[in-house]
């Protein structure tokens, strides 16, 4: 028997080294040549725990826990459904609910407290889970008479509160997802003597009737060119920056695919306008109930380059935010630098902008023709320019420079002189005139 069992022992001996070396192999293969890592590129996936929740005094929730998840995450319409689509499946929502819990709290708007309570609840379901990965959305009465908002989201918490006395709470879960993702408002610029920017305008906050980011007239509807950039979800080719005049071909922003969709013109150091087509494509049929005339041109933002936040424009009128529009066979002119943006043509695939870069400068520094050295600063009237390799550089006003994530690394010769001076308002160019050789004061 013990010479019978001889191969057998021999074999097994074999097995065990051939095994042993394949994993000493695949160890030298996975360390030489490790395992793909997930592209930059790959979608973006939320994980989401819903909580509902009523308090001990104040008890609504007129939904299901069928219907949140479906709503959130399942149906056609859900707003799951509409990252995918305007992020261009950049980003999916996965999530679960858990409820309704009614909570040992009375009713209020202290959103971490009533968070920390919910938590604790849903901790009682099995499939309950948390990580640093997870957001939370309670939805409960806090009831936006008393808390001032309607649904509010605490970044560094990964929290969103959602008042469930809103019965429109589908478009503000939408808002306030994109501020998770890093999203600000969009706004609306309301000028009162045409695009004077930076000495006319006012800004309201929410003015922008036309991206979820805004007053978005109860409506899911895309995000504006603008934060689609700055998202990462256009492509390079989606993105036609003027160099110079010409005619630019613009396809509808909803519309997949290598197109361009946003136009952008440099205004200012750091600002351009974006110019973009919409229609009545996906959920954008939603803003046809807003305006149709929203379809016939070219929608106009100003913001700095990939930019979380925007700023709507009216440059035709310039503080009407219904119908902000330049419509096929309109145009204006950029007070500060002379570009003439007019909409040439318009099909249902594609909108025809015409370009023509102005070269202004006011008179008094047209004469100067350049005797300054690249770093200096010029004051003109109410208008600060900066000089560099690129000429004059028209530079907007402190609020709206630093507020945008302006630095002084922004602009090639400064130095810290120069972003103290920018902190302190442009007013005081003409004390530091006579301190700092290269600070000009030019009369007008």
């Amino acid at each position: 028997m013990g010479e019978g069992n001889f191969p057998m022992r021999v074999l097994k001996k074999v097995l065990t080294v051939l095994a042993a070396a394949m994993v000493v192999w695949g160890l030298f293969f996975y360390f030489i040549f490790p395992p793909a890592s997930v592209s930059a590129d790959s979608p973006k996936t939320l994980y989401i725990n819903v909580i509902m929740a009523n308090f001990s005094g104040a008890r609504y929730l007129p939904w299901t826990k069928e219907t949140i998840y479906n709503q959130l995450f399942a149906s056609p319409n859900s707003v799951n459904t509409f990252y995918q689509e305007t992020s261009f499946n950049n980003v999916n929502l996965s999530g679960k609910v858990f409820g309704p819990f009614t909570l040992p709290l009375s009713q209020t708007c202290d959103l971490p407290t009533v968070a920390a309570a919910a938590k604790k609840a849903a901790s009682s379901d099995y499939s309950y889970s948390e990580n640093s990965e997870i957001k939370t959305i309670v939805i409960a009465p806090f009831n936006s008479a008393r808390c001032g908002w309607i649904g509010y989201a605490l970044l560094g918490n990964d929290l969103i509160g959602i008042d469930s006395l809103n019965s429109n709470y589908l478009v503000t879960l939408a808002h306030e997802i994109g501020h998770l993702l890093g999203l600000l408002h969009a706004s609306f610029y309301n000028c009162q003597n045409s695009l004077d920017i930076e000495n006319s305008c006012t800004v309201e906050e929410y003015g922008d009737g036309y991206g979820v980011m805004g007053n978005a007239n109860a409506n899911m509807v895309y995000f504006n060119g603008v934060q689609m950039e700055a998202m990462g979800w256009l492509d390079t080719s989606n993105i036609a920056t003027v160099t110079q005049s010409g005619v630019y071909n613009l396809e509808p922003l909803e519309v997949p695919g290598s197109g361009p969709k946003v136009l952008k013109i440099r205004r200012a150091y750091n600002q351009y306008y974006y110019l973009e087509y919409r229609q009545p494509l996906g959920f954008d049929r939603n803003l046809a109930s807003v305006s149709n005339n929203l379809f016939q041109g070219a929608l106009v933002h100003l913001a700095p380059d990939k930019s979380f936040k925007s700023y709507l424009v009216n440059p035709l009128a310039s503080g009407d935010k219904v119908n902000p529009v330049v419509p096929v066979g309109s145009g204006f002119t950029d007070p500060l630098t002379g570009d003439v943006i007019a909409v040439a043509s318009q099909t249902p695939q594609s909108l025809s902008i015409n370009v023509s870069l102005g070269d202004k400068l006011p008179a008094g520094l047209s004469s100067l023709a350049m005797p300054h050295q690249a770093g200096s600063w010029i004051l003109y009237g109410k208008t600060v320019y900066f000089t560099d390799a690129k000429g004059f550089i028209p530079v907007s006003t402190w609020p709206i420079f630093l507020s945008n994530g302006g630095k002084k690394e922004q602009l090639e010769s400064a130095n810290s002189t120069d972003i103290a001076l920018i902190k302190a308002g442009w007013l005081s160019l003409p004390l530091m005139a006579r301190k700092d050789k290269r600070v000009f004061v030019v009369s007008n």
